[in-house]
């Protein structure tokens, strides 16, 4: 399926005052995924490699797999002759955390290797746990950060509709943009920027945003116009 994601308390947001600061992810992004029993996680990994090499057809030398050291079972699931990368470091970077008590998903990520020889995470085959016991297997990919790998991008907002709102003349006009994304989101969750709580997020980003539209200079109407346009597309994401 297809799920829209957002993340108000999100880096970008801390960070986006930082003349320096060069936004790696976007802060709302759209996600395509799908869950499984335990019982089809060989065929669920099969189905991920299967998609990605659609993608880049006669390149799978540059689907990397990333996983902890000590999630060499999830690794196992798939084809030997993948090329993986193990991290023998914090495994808490291939950990998902749901909100839900005893509720853990192990993680290997699926990544693609760039021409430089970086590889860039485009995906996640997870398998949840419920009090360390295997309950299900889910498959993430976001969009955005495939396409921006298959497309040479140097960042996946310039795949998203954010780019097509905001010109991204600067990293400003990138910090401008996804910041304006996200206040849209909120806004149209009903979170206006009055009161406390997630209400004080909202405040947050609508004062950011202000302060980016000075830093590029960019006028009132101007800005009002990006913003339709990216409500425009934020319906047809919808």
């Amino acid at each position: 399926g297809v799920q829209t994601c957002a993340l108000p308390i999100s880096m970008n947001l801390k960070e986006a005052h930082c003349a320096d600061y060069r936004p790696q992810w976007p802060s709302y992004f759209l996600q395509l995924g799908a869950v499984a029993p335990m019982t089809a996680r060989y065929s669920a990994a099969e189905a991920a490699l299967a998609f990605l090499d659609q993608q880049l057809p006669n390149e799978p030398e540059r689907v990397v797999l990333q996983a902890s050291v000590e999630d060499r079972d999830l690794v196992a699931l798939h084809p030997a002759n993948r090329t993986v990368e193990l991290y023998a470091g914090d495994k808490t970077r291939y950990r998902h955390r749901y909100g839900v008590p005893g509720l853990v998903g192990r993680t290997l990520n699926y990544t693609i290797r760039d021409p430089g020889g970086t590889s860039h995470a485009v995906g996640n085959f997870i398998v949840l746990e419920m009090a360390e016991r295997p309950v299900a297997v889910e498959l993430a990919f976001g969009p955005s950060n495939l396409l921006a790998r298959i497309d040479g991008l140097e960042l996946p907002i310039q795949a998203t509709n954010s780019a097509v709102a905001v010109p991204l003349r600067s990293w400003a006009h990138v910090r401008l943009a996804d910041t304006l994304s996200g206040a849209l989101v909120l806004l149209r969750e009903g979170l206006r920027p009055v009161g406390s709580g997630r209400h004080r997020v909202t405040r947050t980003y609508l004062q950011t945003l202000s302060r980016l539209r000075r830093a590029v200079d960019m006028p009132i109407d101007e800005l009002t116009a990006c913003a339709v346009r990216r409500s425009e597309e934020h319906t047809s994401e919808l």
